[in-house]
């Protein structure tokens, strides 16, 4: 949900119109039934099916879990890896370079996004949580209900660990 309210926040205001007029022509409500969800259970069922498939290959890793507990998420896929940290010292390195403050720095620096795009940030709070208040409870509980038709779990997706 954070990721919806990401991408309609920056198609809202993309410079290519075609891209814009995804999001202004619709309720972000409208934009998390018609747009959104179709994609992300699609995504997400594939992905699912290949971590069943190859359980020690394929991980799914929830968004908020990552923010809830970036340094846990990062040892944690480090040693699904294969790839346990050497020392604390680099897991301290690594998640400092990707805290939003460092992310939006290397934006400002090179004057475009991380995704190429001149003058324009994709870097937010990095916050979880921030689409309370945002998407109203009638389109989340559409979500769930779809999500359910899926056997998906959108409450262990939504959920501040």
């Amino acid at each position: 949900l954070d990721h919806c309210v990401s991408i309609y926040r920056h198609l809202s205001v993309h410079s290519d119109l075609e891209k814009r007029a995804i999001a202004t022509s619709q309720s972000i409500d409208d934009f998390l039934l018609n747009v959104i969800l179709p994609t992300y259970i699609y995504r997400y069922a594939s992905f699912r099916a290949l971590a069943l498939r190859f359980p020690d290959r394929v991980e799914i890793i929830p968004y908020e879990s990552m923010v809830a507990g970036p340094e846990r998420t990062f040892r944690f896929m480090l040693e699904f890896f294969g790839r346990p940290p050497g020392n604390d010292e680099f897991v301290r390195v690594s998640l400092d370079l990707v805290r939003p403050e460092k992310l939006q720095e290397h934006e400002r620096r090179t004057g475009k996004s991380l995704e190429g795009q001149a003058g324009q940030s994709h870097i937010r709070s990095g916050k979880a949580g921030m689409w309370r208040g945002v998407i109203d409870d009638a389109a989340i509980q559409s979500a769930r209900r779809e999500f359910l038709r899926w056997d998906i779990d959108f409450d262990a997706l939504t959920r501040l660990d």
